[in-house]
This record gives C-alpha cells, sequence and structure tokens, in this order.
C-alpha cells in the first residue's frame, strides 16, 4: 500500500496538486499505521517464552545468527530462576532489539550474550565487536531504540548501563530483580510464572 501510495504521489506531484496532497497524506497515515502495528506487535507476548526465558533467549540468538550470519555466543550460568511473566517478556525484547541495534548499526562480526545471577538480581550482557556507537545514537527519532531499553528497565525496578567508543565494539548490562520463589499457594492464585532453566 504504501509503495502504490509513493507512486501515486510521485506521478501527481506536478500536475494534480490535490490529488498530491492527499496521496502523501495516505503515505503518513500508512506511516502511522506500521509504526502503531510495530508497537502492538513489540507489547505482545511471545509463544516461546511458554518454554521458559532461557529457552526463549536460547532460540532467539540462534535464530538471529542463522539471518545474520553473525557470529554468536551463548553463555548461561548455572541455576534455576524464577522471573514473572512480564518481566521475562520485557527481558526478551530488550534482547531483540539490542540484538537488532547491532544487525542494523554494529557492522559487528561477532556477539557474546550472557545470562547470570548474582543474589536476588539476574543480569543479561550483550557485548558486539563492532564500530561503536555514533554521536547522538542514544536518541535517533523513530526507532525504539536504547532510551527504550532504559525505561523499560526503569518499570521493572532494574538497573541499565552502556559502554561504547568507536571501534571498540558496545556492550549492553540489563539487570532486573528476581521474582522470590513462590509457593503452591501462589500458584493456585494465578501469579504468572516464567521458569529460566539455565545450563552452562
Amino acid at each position: 500500500m504504501k509503495i502504490e501510495a509513493e507512486l501515486l504521489a510521485n506521478r501527481t506531484r506536478s500536475g494534480h496538486r490535490r490529488l498530491h496532497a492527499r496521496a502523501e497524506a495516505t503515505v503518513r497515515q500508512i506511516d502511522v499505521t506500521i509504526r502503531s502495528v510495530r508497537q502492538i506487535i513489540n507489547d505482545l507476548r511471545p509463544n516461546v517464552l511458554d518454554l521458559g526465558l532461557s529457552a526463549a533467549v536460547d532460540w532467539q540468538v540462534a535464530d538471529f545468527a542463522r539471518r545474520t550470519g553473525i557470529e554468536c555466543e551463548l553463555v548461561d550460568d548455572d541455576g534455576e530462576h524464577r522471573i514473572d511473566d512480564h518481566s521475562a517478556t520485557a527481558f526478551f525484547r530488550i534482547l531483540q532489539e539490542s540484538l537488532n541495534n547491532v544487525a542494523r548499526h554494529a557492522r559487528a562480526t561477532r556477539v557474546r550474550i550472557a545470562l547470570q545471577q548474582q543474589a536476588d538480581m539476574l543480569t543479561m550482557t550483550i557485548r558486539d565487536n563492532g564500530v561503536g556507537m555514533q554521536p547522538g545514537s542514544r536518541n535517533r527519532h523513530g526507532s525504539f531504540g536504547l532510551v527504550g531499553i532504559e525505561e523499560r528497565v526503569g518499570i521493572l525496578g532494574g538497573s541499565f548501563s552502556i559502554s561504547s567508543g568507536l571501534d571498540a565494539g558496545t556492550t549492553v548490562v540489563v539487570s532486573i530483580p528476581v521474582t522470590p520463589m513462590f509457593g503452591d499457594d501462589d500458584a493456585m492464585h494465578g501469579r504468572p510464572l516464567s521458569t529460566v532453566a539455565v545450563a552452562a
């Protein structure tokens, strides 16, 4: 639809001023619709999380490596963690957005993703060997970007840090609180849990 509307706008630019204005308005509306759909998709819970966060992360990393050809290393520490469903979804989406940023901007050949728990915090580290962040990229207009990741982490009561330098790669570190282990009574009351079974 957008391509057809853009063609119409281009062809009416000189000879049909009113039709050209309507076509351009249609293109703008299509852009708004596309952004809305992307946001809806971004907020939905991925079905792969039914398998647990660890399995979902493993699947996402493997899929990213297959699609991009970028070498990926996934390191999970030993242990079993419990994280609420909302946090698991946010964690997964943060991984997706971070990997998308690598594919779009980093020109990297290798990415290392690490999951580890320290005390009551679950931490994910994503490190690439790319060109590093360009000035102003943190607030690039029209992108979910790093600001959006920081907002997600803040809502969860976690922490977010990023380090980068030109030709030095980028490292993103996200930490969120791990939900305390619930008993059977909590499960009976419908509190959603996503189990992270992490294997070395």
